[in-house]
């Protein structure tokens, strides 16, 4: 608005007398002082400025809620462009704008996000806060091992494994981490064991997998010996695997119940070792005896063995 008042009382008009601002240009008024007064003429520029009425446009980034608050989502507002700075946001279909472009507290769904600048241009853009992802974890099938095998347990997720935050095994007894996905399983007894997996928002899933520990006793006891110094069968022991560790003590006893061998530690498998058919150095006579044997074995408990062997020549 030009004035026809100077500030010292003068009173005149305005050539041209009103501001086009239909366009973007530089005008030129001069103001002339009608005749009650001494001022002279004079003569100013006024520019009118480009009105970038241009849309704004933003990048809206959400945030998935997680799975232990239903309100933890968010949408950030960033990178604007168009129309003239400073920018308001509104979230509510432009019932309130604000200046703050982060919008926390929200819940799963889509929510419209009004950018206007200050020129009162606008854009509408629609973000969509997902929902929490489930975390599903399997560990396969149920499996079953010897004594003293070993298994991987191979954990598979739904998910990259740069949101995995924490992973628990329980229990953790014979496993070769606690923390991994992939640990190996040296069970000695039959368990289960359970995977928690927990993703950095806070989801979780578990899977459960059973392991059948076999704990029979793989050992053999021949039915008959010969020894007779030829070199084959000469002596009475115990064969087994790996998982006996040690014969703690091998008896014979004759048909009368009289003990005619008594061995002590003795290694499984060794023919060097192991009754040899003789009693305080004599030879016995062709017959069947009874045996005991107490077996140590890898895992620290023990066994016995019972049975009969024939002695022949």
């Amino acid at each position: 608005v030009l004035t026809t008042t100077s500030d010292n009382g003068i009173t005149g008009t305005w050539s041209p007398t009103t501001i086009n601002t239909s366009a973007a240009t530089t005008s030129t008024f001069t103001f002339t002082p009608d005749g009650s007064g001494c001022g002279t003429n004079f003569t100013i520029q006024i520019p009118v400025n480009d009105c970038d009425c241009s849309n704004p446009s933003a990048k809206l980034t959400p945030t998935s809620v997680s799975c232990d608050s239903p309100n933890s989502g968010s949408i950030l507002v960033t990178n604007v462009v168009g129309g003239v700075a400073p920018y308001l946001y509104s979230i509510d279909n432009g019932n309130t704008f604000t200046e703050n472009n982060n919008f926390n507290n929200l819940s799963a769904g889509a929510y419209e996000i009004i950018v206007q600048s200050i020129n009162g241009c606008e854009s509408l853009t629609t973000a969509i806060v997902n929902d929490a992802i489930p975390v599903e974890v399997d560990l396969g099938s149920n499996t079953t091992l010897n004594l003293g095998q070993s298994v991987d347990l191979n954990t598979s997720v739904n998910i990259p494994l740069s949101k995995i935050d924490t992973i628990i095994w329980t229990p953790s007894d014979n496993l070769s981490c606690e923390n991994c996905l992939t640990p190996t399983a040296t069970p000695s007894y039959s368990i289960t064991y359970e995977a928690l997996v927990v993703d950095t928002m806070g989801c979780e899933g578990e899977a459960s997998i059973s392991i059948i520990v076999d704990r029979r006793l793989r050992v053999y006891a021949p039915s008959a010996f010969s020894p007779n110094g030829d070199g084959y069968n000469d002596r009475f022991t115990i064969f087994s695997d790996e998982h006996v560790q040690e014969i703690e003590e091998l008896k014979i006893f004759n048909r009368w119940s009289n003990i005619v061998y008594i061995g002590k530690n003795l290694q499984p498998n060794d023919l060097s070792s192991g009754w040899d058919g003789t009693h305080r150095g004599n030879f016995l006579d062709p017959d069947t005896f009874l045996f005991f044997a107490k077996l140590k074995m890898e895992d620290g408990r023990t066994e016995i063995i019972t049975g009969e062997v024939s002695l022949t020549r």
